[in-house]
């Protein structure tokens, strides 16, 4: 029987793929699991004022719903802090990737693109006759 505590807080994971130079200059891009505060009531409204007061600041966004990314980490070799500044310091094509993958998870119907028109089916033509 689950307890309680497993229905509050919960988080989801994405899998992102984010692109970074390595050590030798190179443009790589690798997928990497982004752990993010399940949508519920109370992260809604946190996250509502966060828009609010920070309009357009993509890194404060992402700060209140991103909990870890577990594969990027720091000259200490443990995963990076996730804060508005450590965000504030990514490209913002990582930004987009990371609020695209939450928000396509959130949901999955809204990041679809749109399907193509459906084809008209149409009477078939009736023969006429001429007396």
């Amino acid at each position: 029987m689950p307890k309680a505590h497993q229905f509050f807080n919960s988080t989801r994971t994405v899998v992102v793929p984010l692109t970074f130079e390595d050590d030798d200059g190179q443009r790589l891009t690798e997928n990497f699991k982004v752990i993010y505060r399940a949508m519920s009531p109370k992260v809604w409204r946190e996250m509502t004022e966060i828009e609010k007061a920070n309009e357009r600041n993509i890194a404060a966004s992402l700060a209140g719903m991103v909990v870890s990314i577990p594969d990027i980490h720091g000259e200490d070799d443990q995963p990076i802090p996730i804060t508005e500044e450590s965000l504030d310091r990514m490209t913002q094509d990582n930004l987009l990737a990371i609020q695209n993958a939450i928000l396509h998870d959130i949901n999955p119907t809204a990041a679809l693109p749109p399907s193509a028109p459906s084809p008209s089916i149409s009477e078939p033509e009736r023969a006429t006759q001429s007396n």
